[in-house]
């Protein structure tokens, strides 16, 4: 099996201002085609790991549009003041996700690794970069939300033959951030709701 994509983003909001695939058009479909087919040849797998980078981006790249993430906590390396989500860029953003998903499986690839570690789901599970008082923030359930919606709706577009994997953070090695323990509780809220493979 190989793993590609380091972080291939999903939507217009997280511009691939590393250089990292832009899996959010339909574009990109014949290219990873290419891909999955050449190494399908040789019995191979082919996993492409997806993204939104919320606050680790920048806006002046790709569209120009503001950044997004779960509050308004500055990101050191870009130093940028991202826009609290809406619940309307909440909704935007899963649906980026699946669409990003189903394009991958359209394009015959064999999975994808939705990346959580210091993207915009681990910006929603750290308590130091999800200051919310709604739905979305608060406790480790709330904080999870953000994650569960995403991989569910990344599943119901993809179907159950299709691996869904998820790279998470178990160690935010910060004091006010996403501890052990908890992240233990986010990963087993992960396997009970069962759509990561």
């Amino acid at each position: 099996m190989t793993m590609f994509g380091g972080s291939s983003c999903v939507g217009p909001d997280s511009p691939s201002f590393f250089g990292q695939l832009n899996v959010g058009t339909d574009a990109v479909i014949p290219y990873l085609s290419s891909l999955a087919e050449r190494v399908h040849r040789y019995g191979a797998k082919t996993i492409c790991q997806i993204s939104h980078l919320g606050r680790r981006t920048t806006w002046n790249n790709g569209d120009w549009l503001p950044v997004v993430a779960p509050s308004r906590v500055r990101e050191p390396a870009h130093r940028g003041f991202p826009k609290e989500m809406d619940l309307a860029d909440i909704s935007r953003i899963v649906g980026y996700y699946a669409a990003a998903a189903k394009r991958c499986r359209d394009a015959g690839l064999d999975g994808i690794e939705v990346m959580q570690n210091g993207h915009l789901p681990g910006q929603f599970l750290a308590p130091h970069t999800n200051l919310r008082s709604d739905s979305y923030g608060g406790n480790l359930e709330n904080r999870a939300k953000f994650m569960l919606e995403v991989l569910e709706a990344i599943r119901v577009a993809v179907g159950d033959d299709f691996i869904v994997g998820a790279r998470v953070d178990t160690d935010s090695k910060s004091n006010d951030g996403l501890q052990p323990e908890e992240s233990l509780q986010a990963l087993q809220l992960m396997q009970r709701q069962g759509c990561v493979d």
